[in-house]
């Protein structure tokens, strides 16, 4: 019990399977481990060791540390991965790629394809604004992509060989390239209040063309309001004392709205994972020393 689904049995279970092992002891265990094996409680138990390997959180992570809701989309994947018995070649695919999958295949697990790149999405945020000290946070994806599917550290290579290392700085930069030319979800942050930074680019659960109706609704309601508080805002300056406690109580109507449509960065009828999505590829320069502003040959 602890071993395959981390909770104890409870007195009944214990009970009926004395009562069975009693008669035939091979035959009792070997159905109580099937039984266990087909809990769901296996997955849970079995997908935290895979949530230490990608240090899942269901927040940003640094001094911003902002709460990722959606985060736990990619938790239930991993459950239900582990329960399914997935291939783990698959699992590897779908967690590196699941987007590129999704739009070559779109099947009834386009959302979970989608939620699977929850691993890259996962990587520690820096700073409080939006893709900050964006270097560092690519190096940790590089690094728990080396250490979760090669069994390397690949840190080091960011500004140096390694004499008897595998991965040299030259392939370290072809990684980074990669993945910065990948489009990463931003989580928001305490800024919104006063830099109004909503979340940005959550991937929808659903294909882009089945979306696009309400994309494009939503980005005119959010215009149509900032148009509204604009206005307000020179009438404001115009009118009467009397009249400015009548619209100072429209603009925080308004104003309430736009915040409340604004800050979730998707419709709000449109589910969304904090995934990643491919965007247009480029190569990189190697970062000499390992320093973004000091670039090197590509």
């Amino acid at each position: 019990y602890f071993d395959l689904i981390g909770l104890p049995p409870t007195p009944p279970q214990s009970r009926d399977f004395t009562t069975r092992a009693a008669v035939d002891p091979r035959a009792a265990l070997e159905s109580e481990i099937d039984r266990l094996l087909e809990s769901s409680h296996y997955g849970e138990r079995w997908g935290r060791h895979w949530m230490d390997v990608v240090r899942y959180a269901d927040t940003a992570g640094d001094n911003a540390d902002y709460p990722v809701p959606e985060a736990q989309r990619y938790r239930d994947y991993i459950i239900d991965a582990f329960n399914t018995d997935m291939p783990f070649d698959q699992f590897v695919r779908e967690q590196l790629a699941g987007d590129l999958l999704a739009q070559l295949s779109p099947t009834k697990r386009y959302a979970d394809l989608i939620t699977a790149t929850g691993f890259l999405a996962l990587s520690r945020r820096y700073g409080t604004a939006p893709y900050e000290l964006w270097h560092l946070t690519l190096e940790d994806t590089i690094d728990t992509t080396g250490r979760a599917f090669l069994g390397l550290t690949l840190k080091c290579a960011r500004c140096h060989d390694h004499k008897f290392d595998p991965i040299n700085t030259t392939d370290y930069y072809a990684l980074y390239g990669i993945f910065n030319s990948t489009q990463f979800p931003w989580a928001g942050g305490e800024e919104f209040q006063s830099k109004k930074h909503p979340r940005q680019h959550f991937v929808p659960l659903l294909p882009d063309r089945e979306v696009a109706a309400a994309q494009q609704s939503y980005q005119a309601r959010l215009q149509d309001l900032s148009s509204q508080l604009a206005q307000l805002d020179l009438r404001i300056k115009s009118a009467s004392p009397s009249q400015q406690k009548q619209l100072q109580e429209q603009r925080t109507r308004l104003t309430t709205e736009h915040l409340r449509l604004h800050r979730p960065g998707l419709p709000p009828e449109v589910p969304g994972a904090y995934a990643v999505r491919d965007k247009q590829p480029a190569d990189v320069a190697v970062q000499i020393d390992g320093l973004p502003a000091n670039a090197g040959s590509l």
